[in-house]
């Protein structure tokens, strides 16, 4: 027999207050009684003295407590007891949050024993780090000790995604297909897919981190571009003051993209070292762009435009930082300059993660950043990232940047 429709908003409130505690209950949750017809939409004499009989039917089964007026005896409010909360629940069908939390517990410990055949070391703590959490009765994002299942699966997907050497610029609905989801499944749940991704690596990851390029990647850039269309057309942009955009659609439609600027500069802080390094590009003799790991886009800008243009990075010098360099020098099809990446020391700055020393083992060896070898050893024997991020090293200077002969 289907509950009542007060009751379901009552259980509606207990889901609110109460479902995201492990733990029971101290005190019974109560209600005032016309408030909790009014929300589930009893407005009528009838349905609502039908309502006060199934309420006192529950009472004389002793699943509810009802408050009646001390002389009229009409119901005040209705108040379910401590011990009842596991027959609410199991009356809609809704698993108790404790047997969710013991559930969540052996999925995690499960996944956790299972291991990671590449990254052992960040699988063991990022399941740990789960795993305390949720022990300790609360979530930790984007894992909830309430969506057992769905914890689950989400630690497989990392996995999977970690798990294998992506070729360069897999698309993101290939990379889908290859997991054996459907086409648009890692688009869907991107954003809890990266921050799982970052709970593991212990520091901001995408998708793109790991080389898969999403098929709607934007460019966002300052300084004179035009792009050349094999109908004859062509898109100038639009010299907005602060960074233009341009999707990677159009960069693949165009058949050639020119510039009137002599060097290029990349810059990994999009949200400010971009912002003021183009209120600043004046000269207008710089084509600025910002990436992190290099996606779509930018390997379209790089692969398009004339090689003879000489490039820049400006970006932070952690081991990602770093990483984010080799990736463009090896993507760019022409040299690539660090720009102010000189690794300084910092006492006091985060320690290296097993991430960080995972990457700097392959940086070290590197033949591309054989002239970063110096810092990644200094960074490597100080054991932690120093003054790393760019936006406390100060804006470079565009107008300074001299052209090289090579």
């Amino acid at each position: 027999m289907k509950p009542p429709v007060w009751l379901e908003a009552f259980h509606r409130d207990w889901q609110r207050l109460r479902g995201r505690r492990a733990e029971p209950g101290r005190i019974p949750l109560a209600r005032d009684w016309e408030d909790l017809l009014d929300a589930a939409g009893l407005s009528g004499a009838a349905e609502r003295a039908q309502a006060g009989r199934e309420a006192e039917a529950l009472e004389r089964e002793g699943r509810l407590v009802l408050a009646r007026h001390r002389y009229r005896q009409f119901i005040e409010r209705v108040r379910l007891p401590v011990a009842g909360e596991a027959w609410l629940q199991a009356l809609f069908q809704r698993t108790p949050p404790a047997e969710c939390l013991a559930r969540s517990v052996a999925v995690v410990e499960a996944q956790r024993a299972a291991g990671h055949p590449v990254l052992s070391d960040e699988w063991e703590e990022g399941c740990a780090r789960v795993l305390a959490a949720f022990k300790e009765g609360r979530g930790l994002r984007p894992f909830r000790w309430q969506e057992p299942e769905a914890a689950g699966k989400l630690l497989e997907l990392i996995r999977a995604l970690t798990a294998r050497e992506w070729g360069p610029f897999t698309l993101v609905r290939d990379a889908s297909v290859v997991l054996g989801l459907d086409s648009k499944a890692l688009e869907r749940n991107r954003r809890v897919v990266e921050s799982g991704l970052t709970l593991f690596f212990q520091r901001p990851a995408t998708l793109e981190t790991l080389g898969i390029m999403a098929s709607n990647s934007c460019l966002l850039f300052d300084g004179p571009l035009t792009l050349h269309f094999a109908d004859g057309t062509r898109h100038e942009s639009g010299g907005l003051r602060h960074g233009d955009q341009i999707t990677a659609a159009d960069l693949e439609r165009a058949v050639r993209v020119t510039t009137t600027a002599v060097k290029l500069v990349s810059v990994e802080n999009r949200k400010t070292t971009f912002r003021r390094l183009a209120a600043a590009n004046q000269r207008r003799d710089a084509l600025v762009f910002a990436t992190s790991f290099p996606t779509l886009a930018v390997r379209l800008l790089l692969e398009k435009l004339p090689e003879s243009l000489s490039c820049w990075h400006f970006g932070d010098t952690d081991a990602a930082g770093y990483l984010i360099l080799l990736k463009l020098r090896q993507i760019a099809g022409r040299k690539v300059r660090r720009l102010e990446m000189d690794w300084q020391d910092k006492a006091g700055s985060p320690a290296l993660t097993l991430y960080d020393h995972c990457v700097l083992a392959n940086l070290r060896l590197a033949p591309e950043m054989a002239d970063c070898r110096a810092d990644l050893e200094a960074m490597f024997a100080a054991g932690r990232k120093g003054n790393f991020e760019q936006e406390a090293r100060g804006l470079p200077q565009l107008a300074d940047l001299i052209l090289p002969r090579d």
